[in-house]
């Protein structure tokens, strides 16, 4: 890989390209979305906050059809191998785990 492409995978991002956690939470019968108050601003931010957000947090993001994680991989860093290994991680008992995996293995292969 380039230098310009290892850049941008460790690169700190602006507030429009951060990603913010959310969770739903159950308020009176109702479902509210809430803020978390947690935001990575780069791809090390965001291993560090999915080592301690609420489980809850990585269930909405993983929601259905919709996997804002991998989305926002592909988006913000064009790196669509690593959105790929995300995509396949389903959600069960393992899914934090995996995804710390993940970000790691790729983390580690551009900081060499």
């Amino acid at each position: 890989m380039e230098g310009s492409e290892k850049k941008d995978l460790l690169c700190y991002l602006s507030e429009e390209e951060a990603f913010y956690f959310y969770v739903e939470k159950e308020n009176d019968g109702r479902i509210a979305l809430v803020d978390t108050g947690l935001v990575a601003r780069s791809l090390e931010e965001f291993l560090e906050i999915l080592t301690r957000i609420d489980y809850g947090s990585i269930e909405y993001h993983f929601r259905g059809d919709v996997n804002d994680f991998c989305e926002w991989i592909n988006v913000v860093f064009e790196d669509e191998e690593l959105s790929d290994e995300v995509r396949r991680i389903t959600l069960g008992s393992r899914t934090r785990e995996m995804l710390i995996e993940k970000l790691n293995k790729r983390i580690n292969s551009y900081s060499l």
